[in-house]
């Protein structure tokens, strides 16, 4: 099974939090090959962004975030560009009154024909009712 997960979950690999455990748990089906993950590129970067505003916080010290960039990158995860999909994203963004960046990870997962999980309620809540592929990490 293939999913498309976003930075929110993905953030929770490396940070102990709310629903942590359920984002562990699809990291160690991914390892254990009994799923599939892919995201778009800006993943990366959305999570290492994550980290700079816990350093910039004083939640982690900068060779925290480091290493935790360089572990994120050693991951592998299985990324794809976001040029192709753009222009959908754009109109998935205008049709919901969503921002770009959260629209990329919706367009990749309709244009894949695959579930897209996210940790981010108020985007699940947003589109819940009007989309079924989405889930809500919680319920992992």
């Amino acid at each position: 099974m293939l999913l498309v997960i976003d930075s929110s979950v993905v953030a929770k690999w490396f940070f102990a939090e709310s629903l942590t455990e359920q984002a562990l748990i699809i990291r160690e089906d991914w390892v254990a090959q009994k799923i599939d993950l892919i995201a778009p590129e800006i993943l990366i970067s959305e999570v290492s962004n994550i980290v700079w505003k816990k350093q910039k916080t004083g939640l982690i010290t900068q060779q925290e975030g480091s290493a935790i960039v360089a572990n994120l990158l050693a991951l592998q995860l299985p990324t794809v560009s976001i040029e192709p999909i753009l222009p959908f994203a754009h109109s998935l963004a205008t049709t919901f009154d969503l921002t770009v960046y959260d629209s990329v990870y919706l367009a990749l997962s309709q244009s894949m024909g695959t579930k897209f999980i996210t940790a981010d309620l108020r985007l699940y809540n947003a589109l819940a009712s009007k989309l079924s592929h989405i889930e809500y990490l919680g319920n992992y």
